[in-house]
Formats: structure tokens, C-alpha cells, sequence
């Protein structure tokens, strides 16, 4: 198992299109935040009641709201590091050798939550630089308990917890259709067209139900006044919700013949 992580891991760092997407998630991140420091825009935030986005914490809590960079980002590695994998035929090659295919599934989707979890990280805390330098962290009267680095710590990690059962659902796609532009593709349009498709579909009576799935899990800790029970709630439901969807993924994998 640790051969194969190590394996996966040197993947990921030689890979030219992760390399490529991380510069442009880190430039993009931080221009965004510096945009968000022009004076016309500082004045927009100032005389509204979003001024908490003119501090390090606040800014933070916007950015992990944007769940669609971090899906239309993940989508991506879906396709260059699970997709791409059949089409050169490592994985074939891994199973070929004697391999576990419990192994090789579990060391690539591993990576790939990994992966996918630390370019989330990039996005939020890329735009929270320029702000968090200028403004600092804010204060309890402005920001509430975003100035407290625990609260935040609590929220980032219960937070990308919650992410990783949707970073999941992509991992599937990329083993079940074993091509990178289609898992690229799929990926996209069922995370991001296919979740507010759900969301429009699902009856008004069970809207609240939806912050306990993928769909809305990661919203319960962006906000001022999370417990800290909340937040253990919400990491340990997205641990379940991440092996239960990548059960799926395995059970289907081990019954999928390898080409």
C-alpha cells in the first residue's frame, strides 16, 4: 500500500497539468484578493453588512462558500490524475503485476482527495493573503469568532472534511469512465449543473434534510457562531458520506474488466 502511495504521490509531482493548474489556482486566488482591496471595492464592503470580507478570517469563510472553483478545480484532477491513469495504462499495469485492486484504488483515491483538498486550500487561503496583510484578522466587534485562529482551524478542517464527500463523487466518475476529457467533463456538469438541479428538484419539506448530504454539509460551518460539536458533527458526517461514496466507487471497480 505505501509503494503505491509513494507511487501516486510522485505522479501528482510530476505531473505538467497539476503543475500548470496550481500556478494559475495560487495567481488567481491572489489577485482575486487584491481586487478585493481596490478602494472602489473597499467602499462597496465598508458601508455594507459583508465588512467581515475586509479581514483575514472573514474573507476566509467567503472564499470556502465558492463551491464551484473548488468543483470546477477538482474536477479537473479528476480526468489528469484517475482518467489519465487508465489511458496510460497504469492501473492496468499496477492489477497486471499482482496488485491488489482494493490497493490500487484506495492509494489513488487517497491521492486524489489529497490533492484535491490542498488546491481547495490554496484557493481559500491565496485570497485571504493580500486581505489578512492589509486588514489583519479583524477583531470579536467586526468578525465575531472569525478572529480566533482555533474557530478557524476548526472551520477549515471540518470544512474541507465536508468537501471531500463531493471531491469523492468525482473520483468515481474518473474509475468508471477511465477516459480524462470524459471524466473532466462529467465531473463538471454533475457537480456543478447537477447539484442545483437536485437542489431545484428536492421538495421545499426537505430542503433542511440536504445540509446533512454532500450537497449542503459544508455550509453548516461557514458561519460566525458554529459549536464545536457542530463541527465534529459535520467532519465526521463527511468522512461517512467519502467512504460510503467511494464504496461505491470500489465495488464497482472490482467488477469492471480492465481493457
Amino acid at each position: 500500500m505505501f509503494s503505491l502511495l509513494r507511487s501516486e504521490w510522485f505522479c501528482v509531482r510530476k505531473s505538467t497539468a497539476v503543475k500548470i493548474t496550481l500556478l494559475i489556482v495560487t495567481a488567481l486566488s491572489v489577485f482575486m484578493g487584491v481586487y478585493m482591496l481596490k478602494d472602489d471595492m473597499y467602499d462597496v464592503y465598508v458601508n455594507s453588512e459583508n465588512q467581515y470580507l475586509l479581514y483575514g478570517g472573514g474573507n476566509l469563510m467567503s472564499q470556502m462558500g465558492d463551491a464551484t472553483a473548488c468543483l470546477l478545480v477538482v474536477s479537473l484532477l479528476s480526468g489528469w490524475l484517475i482518467g489519465e491513469s487508465f489511458e496510460n495504462r497504469t492501473i492496468q499495469g499496477a492489477v497486471s503485476f499482482g496488485k491488489s485492486r482494493t490497493k490500487v484504488y484506495l492509494a489513488k483515491v487517497t491521492m486524489f482527495l489529497l490533492a484535491s483538498s490542498f488546491f481547495c486550500l490554496v484557493l481559500w487561503f491565496g485570497s485571504c493573503i493580500p486581505v489578512f496583510a492589509e486588514n489583519g484578522i479583524g477583531t470579536a466587534e467586526s468578525v465575531g469568532n472569525l478572529c480566533r485562529i482555533s474557530y478557524l482551524a476548526g472551520m477549515v478542517i471540518s470544512g474541507i472534511l465536508a468537501y471531500m464527500s463531493l471531491f469523492s463523487v468525482c473520483a468515481v466518475i474518473g474509475f468508471f469512465l477511465q477516459k480524462t476529457g470524459m471524466a473532466i467533463a462529467f465531473s463538471m456538469i454533475a457537480l456543478v449543473f447537477g447539484v442545483r438541479i437536485i437542489e431545484l428538484l428536492v421538495p421545499q419539506a426537505l430542503q433542511e434534510f440536504l445540509c446533512y448530504t454532500p450537497l449542503g454539509l459544508y455550509r453548516e460551518v461557514l458561519t460566525v457562531h458554529v459549536e464545536w460539536a457542530d463541527m465534529i458533527r459535520t467532519g465526521c458526517l463527511g468522512l461517512v458520506w467519502t467512504a460510503a461514496i467511494c464504496g461505491i466507487g470500489l465495488w464497482n471497480f472490482k467488477r469492471t474488466e480492465l481493457k
